[in-house]
């Protein structure tokens, strides 16, 4: 079973936060609006209160690298939809979120066509964030992060790409 290591009091001020979200009425297009009809739709899959809190929370602490502003409406729908085929994976495989192991990760990414080596900071952000959150102390403060080998993607993917730097030709001057 699960075991939170939040005090109950903690975990009926996210639930409630969350019910207040999700009621909440954004403006049509929104990155708010995004994350609430996402969450509305994961929630027809889970049906489990702890993940649908999770992943409101998760898609709301969502910024740019660097920056402290909202996300794109597009990164939030790429991230919903990521997290949407993981909760669908977890639900096939019956696997509890709360229970999640690395292994469990790579295996989805394997079932979405993906290797590890093929991965990009866009295919594991969204499943990052969601047990980055669920690790803090803002979160459900997980024992450990199942998501946490996903650092490597990161560190990987900037390796390829400083090696891929393309070398243009020098500029050149053209005169009429």
């Amino acid at each position: 079973g699960r075991r939170l290591h939040i005090e109950g009091k903690r975990h009926e001020i996210l639930k409630k936060e969350k019910e207040t979200f999700l009621n909440e009425d954004f403006t049509s297009g929104s990155v708010s609006d995004v994350i609430q009809k996402r969450a509305k739709e994961i929630s027809k899959i889970t049906e489990d209160p702890l993940l649908e809190i999770a992943i409101v929370e998760s898609l709301k602490m969502t910024k740019p690298k660097g920056q402290a502003d909202a996300p794109a409406t597009s990164t939030i729908k790429g991230y919903g939809a990521v997290l949407k085929k993981f909760v669908e994976f977890l639900k096939k495989e019956k696997i509890d979120f709360y229970d999640v192991t690395e292994n469990n990760i790579r295996d989805f990414f394997k079932r979405t066509g993906k290797e590890l080596s093929d991965l990009t900071p866009t295919n594991v952000s969204a499943i990052k964030n969601l047990y980055k959150w669920m690790a803090s102390k803002r979160g459900f403060n997980l024992t450990s992060d199942p998501a946490l080998f996903l650092d490597q993607v990161f560190s990987a993917y900037n390796k390829r790409a400083k090696l891929k730097k393309k070398n243009l030709p020098p500029t050149q001057k053209f005169h009429k």
